[in-house]
């Protein structure tokens, strides 16, 4: 597992990137190929931060006040890149949630685009 510092969101973060493998198995040059392309084109990431409120409010509504959200990371903290060896191009942002310690977040990119927004263990 190596780490990368990078900014999410206006905020620099270090995240741990998991390369989905086993033991037993090499990281595949098309997993090395997806990440390096979704740091290339960032902004996806960084665009992705009205979809993730938009997840709160519309999962967590009752307990966040404040709307718009003016601080995201009050409720999503990014922790980690998880990398797919099955689906080429796909990479989770793994994010804790504060509504949901247990599971957290997870917002997945295909192809460096948006996709889903969900529990980590639902897009895993």
């Amino acid at each position: 597992m190596r780490c990368l510092t990078t900014s999410i969101w206006g905020r620099d973060y270090e995240l741990k990137v998991y390369m989905e493998h086993c033991s037993d198995e090499e990281v595949l040059p098309s997993q090395e190929r997806t990440l390096e392309r979704l740091m290339q084109s960032w902004q996806t990431v960084e665009n992705s931060l009205e979809s993730v409120k938009l997840y709160c409010i519309e999962n967590n509504g009752q307990e966040i006040k404040e709307r718009p959200i003016s601080n995201i990371f009050k409720y999503v903290v990014p922790q980690a890149l998880y990398v797919s060896r099955e689906d080429e191009g796909r990479v989770i942002l793994l994010c804790a949630y504060r509504f949901d310690v247990e599971h957290g977040v997870g917002v997945e990119f295909i192809n460096n685009e948006l996709g889903r927004i969900d529990q980590q263990d639902m897009l895993i």
